[in-house]
């Protein structure tokens, strides 16, 4: 997994560093829309988007499919991890225990019971 902000902070990247991806879609949707305080504009903005976030590419410029009559919804690879001892720099790594629906992402390990002393 890459050390996202290794280079400016020396410290281990973390996952919810993902959850910013949020912030970068709302950004481009509001610069975007023609009335950022309209909601019609902002729908239509919104339809148009196609950005590549920290998360991933996010792209609702083409639905894959209408669910339960709505559209305009896009889809992301999304797999499974599990936080295990580091074997290196770190005290801790992210291994990626599964990625079903995103066969193309490789799992690099199997998921392991976590065991809690009382």
């Amino acid at each position: 997994m890459p050390d996202r902000n290794d280079k400016t902070t020396g410290r281990q990247w973390t996952q919810p560093v993902i959850w910013y991806g949020m912030f970068e879609i709302w950004t481009d949707v509001l610069k975007r829309a023609t009335d950022p305080t309209n909601k019609d504009a902002i729908i239509a903005a919104v339809k148009q988007t196609n950005v590549m976030t920290i998360g991933g590419k996010v792209d609702w410029t083409k639905s894959p499919e209408t669910y339960s009559g709505y559209e305009n919804f896009c889809t992301m690879p999304s797999t499974g991890g599990q936080w295990v001892k580091g074997k290196g720099k770190y005290k801790y790594d992210l291994e990626i225990v599964g990625s079903a629906t995103s066969p193309e992402i490789k799992t690099t390990a199997t998921m392991k019971e976590v065991v809690y002393s009382v």
